[in-house]
């Protein structure tokens, strides 16, 4: 049986309607700075439990380069499942086209390879999706295929002992499942990894998860960083939300609030990933479903198929 779609509760978290919806589809070569924690100011009174940040004044427009086109920085915004700060959230349609584009065709297991070498062509783009042993990933790429047990799950950390590759959207595009790192992982895991994302012609950008119940620890520093060196495109997820409201707390520790978490994970993203990274943070979970068709969007948004704009 299907699972119930995540459509409704994702498009209620809309961007508020003063927030340009024009998704940003390339960067400028040399993006000016994303906003320091100190430019922010969160604030609760927003509609539909949305955080704001109060608007910087409006600078002019740059130029990039000899001949280049005027480009506009949108404004920084936070809701409840994402930070941007050089992208444009997506309009209530492209939220409803995203969740479309992954419902409406049923996903297919395409093939598993412990080697990069082994690994087969393909024809369509791929994203690849990574992050600590335990993360949540096959539980987000389930939810993101609209399809459970697609993508194996299991509270065993190293689950995941292969990279994994899925067809969704009609064969128009791969999802990879990479195995996690950290503990109960293998070092051969991350050069085979890391020559994926530095070789496959296919491959578009990596979606790297946070457990925001954790935060950012040392070996998410280093990928960061490997990703920083190499220029490999990325964006950063942040999974298991829910828990940061419904978890247990060790005594005495405050309970982080989402807002935090985005302008920790920022600062941190500023320091060790370089500039290969998209400024735009997501906040998701999986029980209930919160943050996916944000996050089907940006898939899309990176592999170049979120359609025309109308």
């Amino acid at each position: 049986m299907r699972p119930t779609s995540a459509t409704d509760s994702d498009l209620s978290a809309a961007a508020a309607p003063d927030t340009d919806v024009t998704p940003q589809t390339s960067r400028p070569q040399q993006p000016p700075p994303p906003p320091s924690p100190q430019q922010a100011r969160v604030s609760t009174s927003a509609p539909q439990a949305e955080i704001q940040i109060s608007k910087p004044p409006k600078a002019g427009k740059d130029r990039f380069g000899d001949g280049g086109q005027d480009f506009q920085m949108p404004d920084p915004t936070m809701t409840s499942v994402a930070y941007r700060w050089d992208t444009g959230a997506p309009s209530l349609e492209e939220l409803k086209y995203a969740a479309r584009f992954f419902e409406h065709y049923p996903p297919r297991f395409l093939w598993a390879a412990d080697e990069f070498a082994t690994m087969p062509d393909g024809a369509v783009p791929e994203v690849a999706f990574l992050g600590r042993s335990n993360v949540g990933k096959s539980s987000i790429l389930n939810a993101l295929m609209h399809q459970k047990g697609m993508a194996r799950t299991s509270s065993k950390p190293g689950r995941t002992r292969k990279m994994n590759a899925f067809s969704v959207g009609g064969a128009r595009l791969t999802l990879l499942d990479m195995p996690g790192y950290g503990h109960g992982s293998h070092k051969s895991w991350g050069l085979e990894i890391m020559e994926y994302l530095r070789s496959r012609k296919q491959f578009r950008r990596a979606f790297l998860l946070i457990d925001s119940m954790h935060g950012v620890k040392d070996l998410d520093l280093m990928i960061l960083e490997s990703f920083a060196q190499m220029g490999i495109p990325y964006q950063l997820v942040l999974s298991k939300t829910d828990r940061l409201e419904s978890g247990k707390l060790a005594k005495g520790k405050k309970r982080t609030q989402v807002s935090e978490l985005f302008m920790e994970v920022q600062r941190l993203m500023r320091e060790h990933g370089g500039h290969a990274g998209l400024g735009e943070i997501l906040a998701t979970s999986t029980q209930p479903a919160k943050g996916i068709n944000d996050l089907r969007w940006a898939v899309l948004r990176a592999a170049g198929l979120q359609g025309k704009r109308r």
